[in-house]
């Protein structure tokens, strides 16, 4: 008969997670109300260019250019603020080379609830940013055709009232007035309800 398996470790089994997160092909921080590194993943201390102990304890001020900075700083003092978890997606600049991360933050409470540091994953997100960036040749094939459409197509904002971004040529043929003109003045649509 098949000998049971050995008893496993209890669950959740603390080491466990420490090899997830130091194996973790992403970066894992934990930031202080002071914003102060108190935990960096080697993946992040690779990211950043430096030996993970030499930064802990140092300033985000150090660690990011100033545009950075004043990136993580918004977004990590909005979650420290509200106590709400948060995510963004930001150009990263290390080492001369741009990188597009998704980042979640979340607020880590102490004993009395009060908030003391804030929680970080983030991840390389460029390849989705690449896909969704509009492609110069195919938007101008867009263009092209939506100017050629024997009616009329348009791109509003979703603001209240919404703002007129664009109006095909067709609009010319239509209600006789060119897409400059229909921009400029909103209120030409009324004149044709």
């Amino acid at each position: 008969l098949p000998q049971p398996a050995p008893p496993g470790p209890t669950w959740p089994n603390p080491s466990f997670f420490k090899a997830w997160v130091e194996a973790a092909q992403g970066v894992i921080f934990v930031i202080n109300s002071s914003l102060r590194l108190e935990y960096l993943n080697p993946f992040g201390a690779l990211l950043l260019g430096a030996a993970r102990t030499t930064r802990l304890g140092t300033h985000l001020r150090e660690l990011f250019t100033p545009e950075d900075y004043r990136i993580q700083r918004r977004y990590l003092k909005q979650v420290l603020v509200t106590g709400f978890p948060l995510y963004f997606e930001n150009e990263f600049h290390s080492g001369g080379e741009k990188t597009w991360l998704g980042t979640r933050l979340v607020p880590l409470r102490d004993s009395r609830g009060q908030i003391t540091t804030v929680l970080g994953v983030a991840r390389d997100v460029s390849s989705t940013r690449v896909q969704s960036k509009p492609r110069p040749e195919s938007e101008r094939n867009y263009r092209n055709l939506v100017d050629q459409i024997p009616g009329v197509v348009y791109i509003a904002s979703a603001e209240n009232p919404p703002e007129l971004l664009y109006v095909s040529p067709g609009i010319k043929k239509l209600l006789g007035y060119t897409p400059e003109e229909w921009l400029a003045d909103w209120r030409l649509w009324l004149n044709h309800l």
